[in-house]
């Protein structure tokens, strides 16, 4: 707060928690085993609050916070499966497995935009998809 103070930043309307809050982690656990659509079980989640960036998805599911940033120092990966193991994948990705499995990366291409397009995507969207075999 006194960091903000300093530089001028306005905090009012903005909740700090203590990440380190042994009781506030739990209760992060408990309010996401609640959910209907939980995807982890409650040892599961409690054993990646050490890691602050499922902690912070945990955070956003709960509804704790709005969004969650990541990049600075975790690679896209990591983001990606914090995110697609405590949140989830977004409603209509699983017509895409199919589109993969028949093996038309032509056709999964055209579902991977409709599909972020039909969820609100509208920015420009960059699709690669790519067949690696053994030489």
């Amino acid at each position: 707060d006194t960091v903000a103070q300093k530089i001028g930043i306005d905090l009012s309307g903005v909740k700090i928690v203590d990440v380190g809050n042994a009781t506030y982690r739990e209760q992060l656990v408990e309010r996401y085993i609640e959910l209907p659509k939980k995807l982890m079980g409650k040892k599961s989640v409690a054993r990646r609050m050490d890691n602050p960036l499922y902690m912070a998805m945990v955070m956003e599911t709960v509804g704790d916070v709005d969004c969650t940033f990541g990049g600075l120092d975790t690679t896209t990966y990591e983001f990606v499966m914090a995110a697609s193991g405590i949140i989830g994948l977004a409603e209509g990705l699983f017509p895409l497995r199919r589109a993969l499995e028949e093996g038309d990366l032509d056709k999964l291409c055209e579902r991977l935009i409709a599909t972020a397009n039909g969820n609100g995507g509208i920015d420009n969207i960059t699709v690669v998809c790519a067949r690696l075999e053994p030489l």
